[in-house]
């Protein structure tokens, strides 16, 4: 899967380390993390979550 936050932000390879450094689990999401995300929002599973923004972030939020 091609690495999203190279692809949004077309990170130069200083940066992207930078960025990296500041997330407790040192990875950006790729597509397969964020498809999980939306396919558990979607299921029955997440049926009683109700106003909550869920961040697929590698924890950078969290810090």
């Amino acid at each position: 899967m091609e690495d999203l936050g190279q692809k949004r932000f077309g990170l130069i390879v200083g940066r992207r380390k930078t960025l990296l450094d500041l997330m407790p689990m040192r990875a950006f999401a790729d597509t397969a993390d964020v498809a999980a995300a939306v396919l558990y929002l979607a299921s029955p599973a997440a049926k009683i979550v109700t106003g909550h923004v869920l961040a697929v972030d590698g924890g950078y939020l969290a810090r």
